[in-house]
């Protein structure tokens, strides 16, 4: 047996376990590594049924379930106005967090959670899953080694198809107050990392954020232009 099969599987927590995002976050209750201990959701109609499935037991308010029962990992798939206070909550309680992308809707409160985790000890770590795609870590490793030659332009063009009932299927989707932004803070989150991730931070950014689309608060249709200092 290797060290990993030796070790105690890592308790771990769902807050906000009745979202659609929970069947994409399922695997960390199945696999051996994970043991899932507890789901919190503010909607027991939609989290009570996940909880029961694996047999754990169920909160509305997270803050009770971190005092009683105490998991070393707390995973968090709320909308994303709740992400950094939970996960601030979390670190203060002593446990590492996973937070679904975005970290937080504004840049003062991620600095605050990453203040919380260097206060804690702890780790706070955000869910961007396509680094770890199998091509997105060539075009990486290409790049770093410089395999590719110097980089003259970078062009990323990526459809999100939403329809109406995506955007119906939670009231608080397409809203400043529930969502803090519309597809900016939705799906390309992953794009800007995998840019960032490939050629660091930009110098600049010029944008439209128009609403063409969907009859919402938040922008649905993003252009953009990067400068880098190179």
């Amino acid at each position: 047996m290797n060290d990993r099969q030796n070790l105690m599987p890592i308790r771990h927590a769902v807050i906000g376990i009745g979202a659609s995002i929970f069947s994409q976050h399922r695997v960390g209750a199945e696999l051996p590594e994970f043991e899932l201990v507890a789901g919190t959701d503010i909607d027991p109609a939609r989290a009570e049924g996940p909880a029961a499935e694996f047999g754990v037991p169920f909160f509305t308010d997270h803050r009770e379930m971190l005092q009683k029962v105490k998991p070393e990992l707390v995973v968090i798939i709320t909308p994303h106005p709740f992400h950094a206070p939970i996960a601030i909550d979390a670190l203060n309680a002593g446990c590492h967090v996973l937070i679904e992308k975005p970290v937080a809707v504004r840049v003062s409160e991620a600095d605050a959670v990453i203040a919380a985790a260097k206060k804690a000890g702890k780790l706070a770590a955000i869910n961007f899953q396509q680094r770890c795609r199998g091509d997105m870590k060539t075009i990486a490793r290409l790049l770093a080694e410089e395999r590719l030659g110097k980089v003259q332009a970078f062009e990323m063009t990526m459809a999100w198809p939403r329809t109406k009932t995506y955007y119906d299927s939670g009231t608080w989707r397409g809203t400043w107050a529930g969502e803090g932004g519309g597809v900016i803070m939705n799906q390309a989150p992953h794009q800007l990392d995998l840019t960032c991730h490939f050629l660091g931070l930009p110098e600049s950014v010029f944008a439209y954020t128009p609403t063409t689309l969907h009859a919402m608060e938040t922008e649905d249709t993003v252009h953009a232009v990067l400068r880098w200092a190179n």
